[in-house]
């Protein structure tokens, strides 16, 4: 069995992602978000659920400790992308 991590569990693509590998019985999937009121999916029986901040390096450390691979859903700063921060 694979452990696989996806951070950025609640985005549009990690969704689909999710979708296709929640049955499949040779990956363990952990899902890793900020805010575990934004996971849609229902079928996650099987899936370790981590609520955290890609963004804070110790609990993105403890996530990721002992998966084999990991899926990203892309990530932007507030503010949006191209602006300028002050």
């Amino acid at each position: 069995m694979e452990n696989l991590i996806i951070l950025g569990a609640s985005g549009d693509i990690a969704k689909h992602v999710i979708d296709i590998l929640v049955d499949k019985t040779e990956i363990k999937l952990t899902l890793f978000l900020r805010d575990m009121d934004r996971l849609t999916n229902t079928n996650l029986l099987n899936c370790r659920v981590i609520e955290g901040d890609v963004l804070k390096y110790d609990q993105l450390k403890a996530a990721i400790n002992g998966q084999g691979y990991g899926v990203c859903q892309s990530f932007r700063q507030p503010g949006g992308y191209g602006e300028k921060h002050h």
